[in-house]
């Protein structure tokens, strides 16, 4: 089974990928974390996507498809897989190199987000990154979730509570999802 987690940056899609990882021994993938290994490079490639991040922006479709494909092969990921931070636009789920089975959609409010992020302090979390960030998951990513809700795929989670609370919650989803119900 192949889990994507969609959710505004700040609603906690890498803590629980890796609870879910754990839970159900499942490889966790983060194209965050893809992105900031490239960028520790002094190639080319590695410094437009460090200025990219920088910026607050997103990598582009071609690029961030490209990355998570060769990372894919790799081999590991042939039972299944949860993935953060991919696919960020509807061009990106569409040709994804994978089968998208579920979307765990993890839903919070903006100012949680901004407040979670300001407060894990990462380099480019700034105020005006993460509300650049947040538009572009408005413009790009949400209609991702409109699109595949079509398709039955996506399953809404509530993201306001403590880890463990909504952890649960996507714990009973998944164990549903798995048993057939």
């Amino acid at each position: 089974m192949n889990i994507v987690l969609i959710g505004p940056q700040g609603s906690g899609k890498s803590t629980q990928g890796k609870l879910i990882s754990d839970n159900f021994g499942m490889p966790y993938i983060s194209t965050g974390d893809m992105f900031r290994e490239i960028m520790t490079g002094t190639d080319e490639f590695s410094i437009s996507i460090k200025k990219m991040m920088d910026e607050g922006a997103l990598i582009d479709d071609e690029t961030t498809n490209k990355i998570v494909r060769q990372h894919l092969e790799r081999g590991k990921y042939y039972k299944g897989f949860v993935v953060d931070g991919y696919p960020r636009s509807v061009n990106q789920s569409m040709s994804a190199p994978f089968v998208l089975d579920i979307i765990l959609h993890i839903r919070v409010p903006e100012s949680i987000s901004i407040e979670r992020l300001l407060k894990r302090g990462r380099w480019d979390d700034n105020e005006v990154n993460i509300r650049k960030r947040l538009s572009l998951y408005n413009q790009e990513t949400a209609p991702i979730i409109e699109y595949w809700r079509k398709h039955d795929k996506v399953v809404d989670i509530d993201g306001v509570g403590g880890v463990d609370e909504i952890h649960q919650l996507i714990y009973e989803k998944i164990t549903n999802l798995i048993n057939g119900n």
